[in-house]
């Protein structure tokens, strides 16, 4: 490779330089570091998505989990922006029924 290595962080235009081998030659391939960044955020929230979708049939807090990994992909998707908007609406109502049975159900003395 003549002393050049796999990577090389180019300091000026903030891209990552990916050298790889196909048809013969040697192909460079630049990807930015935003563009590494929201590779990275999609590929860990979809991962923590179906992590949380597991748990939910699993021991574990499986609408926990889901509203992690739907957060971080709503900085990317706007679907998952509203699932998670629909998500935090129903958890307040799930509170609010909760908060309504408790009161009720209280011993008198």
């Amino acid at each position: 490779m003549s002393g050049r290595q796999l990577c090389e962080p180019s300091v000026a235009s903030h891209r990552l330089r990916i050298v790889g081998y196909g048809d013969g030659d040697w192909a460079t391939m630049s990807v930015t570091l935003p563009q590494a960044r929201r590779l990275i955020r999609i590929v860990v929230g979809f991962t923590i998505l179906g992590l949380g979708i597991a748990a939910l049939v699993l021991p574990g807090p499986g609408w926990l989990i889901i509203g992690l990994g739907l957060s971080i992909l709503a900085t990317e998707f706007v679907w998952a922006r509203r699932l998670l908007d629909r998500l935090k609406s129903a958890t307040g109502k799930v509170g609010k029924v909760i908060r309504s049975t408790s009161h009720a159900q209280e011993p008198r003395q």
